[in-house]
């Protein structure tokens, strides 16, 4: 009890109120082999979602898995739910280059999508899918060298047959696509006069004109510069004024890559967060600008917590009572994760982590080098004796250059 009572005149101690995360547009991550922990797992699915929110990011592309969501709908639907009750958006997420090719694999993509539209028709409206997007990426594939006018073709024809299958079973759910630069690569006759549906245009228009949005996939690791994020953008967000259809721009953390400019994977989290800072102070103006996406959870959440000052468990850049809040909240639990108090990442929370807590607390402001090893109190007792002492207001820890 004495124990609980400590807790409680610290948590009064710190009156400290922390700015809200604000973007000024919102943030999407892609979610591939991640969601069967996130759909398996309570607790990991708490802690993702904390996560997003403290990162502003508010949708979810969550890759379908044709054989669960056919056999145990019900993952999918909790998940969903649970996202839909935080204000996040639940996107269904698919895609594979073969897909585009005449033949079993296309008939496979006509029938995963069909999959969803009927996952969405037997569920509830909290426990449906926002939408559906697709990576497809034909660009990729080896029929791109050797007949890319055609492969074109053939990726255009499918995209137009997810749009008609989804108007077919009179379904409102808006369907978007990633896009790369080749589409608006003007140096290539096929790209820069492609013909589709009886009209002649660049091949970027005619995706949009397909989609209802679409994410550039804009996998460059600096905002401004000839070759840089914002130039890159400049003709999906052009033709997205034109004919009001959303552009979403997508950076990468996957790594290590070649060339290194295509990810933010050495620089780190701070360093792109100042970078979409530059590009979105550019972006704003255009009517299509519809935020960030950011590719993909498996790695973008180990270079957060990497850059995260110890001791800040929300991840909303202050060291303060919120924090000491999520550690009570969870203390004496296994299998928990950073944003539920596990401050050392060793799978519990005990008093280890609340020291690491107290240390960057009583710090006065700054920031914490590493996690450091602390002894593991033998008792409840100890703790307090290590914490004894403590009485100061925290301040901020650190300042995220997101804030803009």
């Amino acid at each position: 009890m004495r124990f609980k009572h400590f807790i409680l005149l610290v948590l009064l101690l710190f009156s400290t109120t922390p700015s809200a995360f604000a973007t000024a547009t919102g943030r999407s991550q892609w979610v591939w082999s991640d969601v069967f922990n996130m759909m398996s797992n309570p607790v990991r699915r708490d802690h993702v979602l904390n996560l997003w929110e403290s990162q502003g990011i508010d949708t979810g592309f969550l890759w379908i898995d044709a054989t669960t969501i056919a056999t145990n709908p019900g993952s999918y639907r909790s998940l969903i739910a649970d996202m839909h009750a935080r204000g996040m958006k639940a996107i269904s997420l698919d895609g594979d280059p073969s897909f585009v090719l005449p033949g079993a694999s296309h008939a496979q993509a006509i029938a995963r999508f069909q999959s969803v539209l009927d996952f969405n028709a037997a569920s509830l409206p909290n426990e449906q899918f926002d939408g559906a997007h697709f990576d497809n990426e034909p660009w990729s594939l080896p029929q791109w060298g050797t007949d890319p006018a055609g492969t074109l073709q053939q990726y255009l024809t499918l995209s137009s047959e997810y749009i008609q299958l989804r108007d077919a079973a009179g379904s409102s759910m808006p369907v978007s696509a990633d896009t790369a630069f080749i589409l608006a690569a003007t140096q290539f006759s096929y790209i820069n006069n492609t013909l589709w549906d009886g009209v002649t245009k660049p091949a970027h228009q005619h995706v949009q004109d397909i989609y209802d949005s679409v994410t550039l996939l804009d996998y460059r690791d600096f905002a401004l510069g000839a070759d840089g994020i914002v130039p890159k953008a400049q003709p999906w967000l052009d033709y997205g004024d034109l004919v009001g259809k959303p552009v979403e721009i997508g950076v990468e953390t996957l790594g290590p890559q070649v060339p290194e400019l295509v990810t933010f994977f050495d620089e780190g989290i701070a360093f792109m967060e100042t970078e979409l800072a530059l590009a979105e102070a550019q972006f704003l103006p255009r009517p299509s600008f519809d935020g960030f996406a950011i590719h993909h959870l498996g790695s973008y959440e180990p270079l957060l917590l990497a850059e995260a000052t110890p001791g800040d468990i929300n991840l909303d850049g202050v060291v303060d009572s919120l924090d000491l809040s999520q550690w009570q909240l969870h203390h004496g639990q296994t299998g928990q994760f950073w944003t539920q108090g596990d401050a050392d990442q060793d799978g519990d929370v005990d008093g280890s982590d609340f020291l690491i807590w107290q240390r960057a607390a009583s710090a006065g402001g700054a920031p914490v080098s590493g996690l450091e090893t602390v002894p593991e109190p033998s008792s409840l007792a100890l703790l307090l004796i290590a914490a004894s002492g403590w009485g100061v207001v925290c301040r901020r820890s650190r300042v995220r250059v997101v804030h803009h």
